[in-house]
């Protein structure tokens, strides 16, 4: 399943965030979009999902423009985690995990079969089985996170666009969200699209990364060739060298200064 952009701009009032991008998802693979604050990376994940409406060009899945295709064909092919999302107090893991089978329930039925097993396997590969019925808000961060994930799962949906998914966890959550990624693209081949902050978390889960500075892309490709101490300083305005981690073979991003005024 392919998602791309063509001359997509997209802007808030009068003002521009980026203009004319044009954007290939790699199907099956695990895309990061990076870039310093403000510089168009949430805008854009909105733009692919249709929350947001381009000004001008198009998003494209499968050949066919987001514009012209239902809802619900739309959600059966992507599933959208937001950052920071919100569940209704006393919502039980279970219930949350149930409200993926939207896209392909009836209005006005019960689940069906099909809907139970959906998110019966959406709680397993999660590993949230034996919290199903624990209220979300008595759950810990990561725990959150695997049962928003978990419904993003049940929606059975190829594509999986996640904002920031690891903000506000602590490292050992961190790493237990971006495993629980790696798994879902490996073991079950789906595209994933996720805004990250840390490059690192960048260089180690993402096959292939999307560079962004004012709205403009300036690198796009496989980590290693992408993520460069003269992209850094471009993107980001600091100084890093990128080392290679023994245990990983990956490369690591380690800033030791910032790049000066007129540089």
């Amino acid at each position: 399943m392919t998602l791309e952009t063509q001359e997509l701009s997209f802007a808030y009032g009068a003002e521009p965030v980026f203009a004319e991008l044009a954007l290939a998802i790699p199907p099956g693979r695990i895309t990061a979009l990076v870039g310093a604050n403000g510089s168009g990376k949430t805008t854009i994940l909105k733009n692919l999902a249709r929350i947001l409406r381009p000004s001008h060009g198009a998003v494209y899945l499968d050949g066919r423009s987001l514009a012209q295709l239902p809802t619900k064909a739309i959600a059966r092919a992507m599933a959208v985690l937001p950052q920071n999302p919100e569940a209704p107090a006393g919502l039980l893991v279970r219930e949350l995990v149930g409200y993926g089978r939207f896209a392909w329930q009836k209005p006005l039925t019960a689940m069906t079969a099909e809907d139970k097993a959906a998110v019966r396997e959406a709680l397993i590969l999660t590993g949230m089985t034996e919290l199903a019925d624990r209220p979300v808000g008595t759950l810990s961060g990561g725990q959150r996170q695997r049962a928003w994930i978990a419904m993003a799962l049940a929606q059975n949906s190829r594509i999986l666009l996640l904002d920031e998914p690891t903000t506000f966890l602590d490292m050992a959550h961190q790493f237990e969200v971006l495993s629980l990624l790696d798994r879902l693209n490996i073991e079950q081949g789906r595209t994933i699209v996720m805004v990250v902050h840390d490059l690192n978390q960048a260089l180690r889960h993402a096959h292939h990364v999307i560079v962004l500075h004012a709205g403009k892309v300036i690198g796009s490709g496989a980590p290693d060739a992408v993520l460069t101490p003269q992209t850094l300083a471009a993107a980001f305005g600091i100084r890093a060298d990128l080392i290679h981690d023994p245990r990983s073979g990956r490369r690591i991003c380690v800033p030791y200064g910032l790049v000066a005024t007129g540089e």
